[in-house]
């Protein structure tokens, strides 16, 4: 007797084309959930394209092949486009598509015209984008082209292909790695193979002559809200973008940090594997490329890997060797459970004690008396941070024998590290944004930036905003930033803030003085406005505490301090509208 069950297993693995498993897998999702847009439904493109199609009588939007999602316009037959904004280059480049990306006929043909010059493009592959360079050969300021296959093309990006045109800008290649989940609150106990001092020596190495700012406080506790903080400069009581599950996408008539470089003329890319960080929350803004993996490998058609995120970054910066960059990469492989790096050979040797091949059901669901849970958690997140320090070795020695001062790179986290074993819980009598979870890193090098260790704390996620532009000599639009930058100007109160809202209950923590005020309140957080003027827990500890105990809670011993900090988030509340009438 034929077993359905396996002979459905067998049809799945064996008959079917990993696409259309892959296309079966995806309408399975409920795509409701912002996380797991994956291309579909489609998303308008950003405004900067859009504009551009637009006066051209094109439709555009953001179109995904492979796990590579660009902004592109819909070509049958024949279109003219304007190159009137590239006439100062000395070439062009855009990206060609089938509309269809299953169309595989072969024998397909793409003409492309510049003035006499013509150039034909036979076979372009549907699953993939082709990247395309065409020279000035006369100074024609319209774009030609004949396809006999309805087509997707990039907008036409001009570049300078020559040294001598190399633009003159006071940082040209920007190069931003953020580590997710990397805390300065961990004790960084070594390398685990060389015997050096630290698990990071080339981070350690590269910005000895830059700018070491270790006593970094992130804005948030977790991704989203963070990083839409480092890509708007502000705290999360201004861009709010919080929600786990509500759709949220950054506020349309204010350009994110990207949208500046891009504007400004600077070949922009970005790589992610956060479902928190993709063009559904519009973090594709601003990027001519948009890398994304998704967590789960059976919807992505490539496998994340550092390795080849690192090459892509170098090959980037070279492709573009005369003109400017701009890039912006998330590394998850500090993060717990530390599962979605590959599993290299290099890290399997780094691993001691009672262990499992399965990181995330090992700590996040076995009994401690199999496993000492949190040895093991400190050694896989020890073992990604070295093994990512390494690769990242590769575009520090790029960066330093090429380009040197012209090139401005910065390294650091969204958030902490939020450990398997810590409670997850978001009590109402316990502080929830403690150091682990918030303390992180900021290191920079490069155009302007002077070689010196900052003690002082600092809000990387809000204060990098600004201070890119600034070292780019780019002005901001709005003067609404909430950081500075604190390279050339002091904090002037020296505290930085965290919040979150989870639940309708808003923490704020407010760190300075050597201490950390911690200040809940119930909010409505559908219009994000505080429901009481009185919070329902308050505490005060000591910066830089290993365990936040009850017996430690100093709120009712240093009342001065209490007042000082308090002060400071009130006149938050107030400058960012959240206090609501009681």
């Amino acid at each position: 007797m034929i077993n359905i069950k396996k002979l459905k297993c067998w049809i799945l693995e064996w008959v079917l084309s990993e696409s259309l498993r892959r296309t079966i897998r995806l309408r399975r999702l409920p795509f409701k959930l912002q996380k797991l847009w994956l291309g579909t439904p489609s998303l308008p493109a950003p405004v900067f394209e859009q504009d551009y199609f637009s006066k051209e009588n094109l439709s555009s939007s953001i179109i995904r092949r492979m796990d590579d999602y660009r902004a592109a316009a819909i070509i049958k037959k024949r279109a003219e486009v304007s190159l009137e904004g590239c006439l100062e280059y000395s070439t062009i480049q855009l990206a060609i598509t089938p509309e269809h990306k299953y169309d595989s006929k072969p024998g397909r043909m793409v003409k492309l015209k510049i003035g006499d010059k013509e150039t034909c493009i036979k076979d372009i592959l549907c699953k993939k984008w082709f990247d395309v360079r065409l020279d000035f050969h006369t100074k024609s300021d319209k774009l030609i082209i004949e396809t006999d296959v309805p087509i997707a093309m990039t907008m036409p990006r001009g570049i300078f292909c020559s040294p001598e045109k190399t633009p003159k800008k006071k940082a040209r290649h920007i190069i931003i790695l953020v580590l997710d989940a990397w805390t300065t609150a961990m004790m960084d106990k070594g390398h685990p193979f060389t015997g050096q001092e630290t698990s990071f020596p080339n981070i350690k190495r590269f910005f000895s002559k830059g700018l070491q700012a270790e006593n970094g406080v992130s804005s948030g506790q977790w991704t989203l809200p963070a990083v839409s903080s480092l890509f708007t400069g502000q705290h999360l009581a201004a861009h709010k973008m919080f929600h786990p599950t509500r759709w949220q996408e950054f506020d349309s008539n204010r350009k994110t940090l990207p949208e500046y470089f891009q504007q400004e003329g600077y070949h922009t890319l970005c790589g992610s594997v956060v479902s928190r960080i993709t063009p559904a929350f519009g973090h594709s803004r601003g990027f001519d490329r948009f890398l994304y993996h998704f967590v789960d490998p059976k919807l992505s058609y490539e496998d994340y890997n550092p390795a080849v995120w690192t090459q892509e970054i170098i090959g980037h910066l070279e492709a573009h060797y005369n003109d400017c960059t701009f890039s912006y990469f998330q590394f998850p492989d500090t993060h717990p459970s530390w599962h979605l790096a590959p599993s290299t050979r290099y890290f399997q040797f780094g691993r001691r004690g009672n262990t499992s091949g399965k990181y995330k059901e090992m700590l996040m669901f076995s009994k401690e008396e199999i496993f000492n849970i949190p040895e093991q958690c400190e050694q896989l997140y020890s073992l990604r941070l070295a093994e990512l320090d390494r690769m990242f070795g590769s575009i520090f020695d790029y960066v330093e024998r090429h380009f040197g001062n012209e090139a401005l790179v910065a390294v650091t986290a969204d958030h902490g590290l939020r450990m398997p074993y810590l409670n997850e819980s978001h009590e109402n009598n316990a502080p929830f944004l403690t150091d682990i979870r918030v303390n992180i890193p900021l290191y920079m090098r490069g155009a302007n930036v002077p070689s010196k260790v900052y003690s002082e704390l600092c809000a990387p996620n809000i204060d990098l905003p600004k201070m890119l532009l600034d070292l780019a000599g780019i002005k901001p639009e709005v003067e609404d930033f909430d950081g500075i930058n604190f390279i050339d100007h002091q904090r002037e109160n020296g505290a930085v803030i965290t919040e979150y809202a989870y639940h309708s209950v808003y923490e704020i923590a407010v760190r300075g003085d050597d201490h950390a005020l911690f200040l809940k309140y119930k909010i409505d957080d559908l219009n994000f406005k505080l429901l009481s003027k009185e919070p329902i827990y308050t505490a005060l500890y000591f910066l830089k505490e290993e365990a936040y105990l009850l017996e430690d809670n100093l709120i009712n011993k240093k009342p001065s301090v209490v007042k000082q900090l308090k002060k400071i988030a009130e006149e938050h509340f107030l400058k960012k509208g959240i206090m609501g009438e009681e």
